[in-house]
């Protein structure tokens, strides 16, 4: 293995025979059936211009191959891609400070990603919480929310994302956005919520929502 070092102490290691470098491009979602291959190529495209900058500018010394693979449901979102509709122009504003691959592209190639304070306050109030990660969470927390080792253990209380009926055929609920006024609360909040009950019963044991707004914007709240 050979290692390239970078500023802050960070370092960046890849197989030494590899021509081309080659890096993974994970979608959180599948493409529908006949969507045209050659399209595919539009979701790195900004990620082909940097890297090849980073060949020009000495700062990689081989071109890089991007691999494009869909992935359903995969939890992301420690970044919030802008494009400018009118110039093309790319900014990736960072939500989670500490994820560690985001961390490592910042110092690899700090101009390209901003904090999430510095994005403009029209944009930021439009912000959501994301569906895959908020439902991935919600099923997670069914049955990690249990402390006491023995009811964990016989799983004696465990929630479950409830079912609905649609169109005559019962499916698993999905989380809705809505604006609502929490308990406690002496204001209007835009949130991504979803109730959970008591598995295997129809009987609700709580619900869960992810706050949209402003500073408690990512914050999980529960109410049993």
């Amino acid at each position: 293995m050979s290692e390239k070092r970078i500023p802050l102490e960070v370092h960046v290691s890849y197989e030494s025979t590899a021509e081309p470098i080659k890096v993974g491009y994970l979608m959180d979602f599948t493409l529908p059936p006949g969507f045209p291959d050659e399209m595919k190529a539009d979701f790195t495209q900004v990620f082909d211009i940097v890297f090849d900058e980073a060949v020009e500018q000495g700062l990689l010394d081989r071109p890089v191959q991007m691999i494009y693979r869909e992935v359903e449901g995969l939890p992301k979102g420690s970044v919030k891609a802008v494009i400018d509709a009118y110039n093309g122009s790319v900014t990736f504003y960072v939500f989670d400070r500490d994820d560690p691959i985001i961390n490592a592209y910042r110092h690899v190639l700090p101009e390209l990603f901003k904090d999430a304070q510095e994005m403009p306050a029209n944009l930021r109030r439009h912000i959501r919480y994301p569906e895959d990660i908020f439902t991935v969470q919600a099923e997670m927390y069914g049955t990690y929310h249990m402390t006491n080792p023995t009811t964990f253990y016989n799983r004696e209380d465990r929630w479950e994302v409830p079912h609905e009926l649609y169109r005559s055929n019962e499916i698993a609920m999905l989380p809705y956005y809505v604006t609502t006024q929490l308990p406690g609360s002496g204001k209007l909040e835009f949130l991504l919520m979803l109730p959970l009950s008591v598995a295997g019963k129809n009987q609700m044991a709580g619900w869960l929502a992810g706050l949209c707004d402003g500073e408690t914007f990512a914050d999980v709240l529960l109410r049993p």
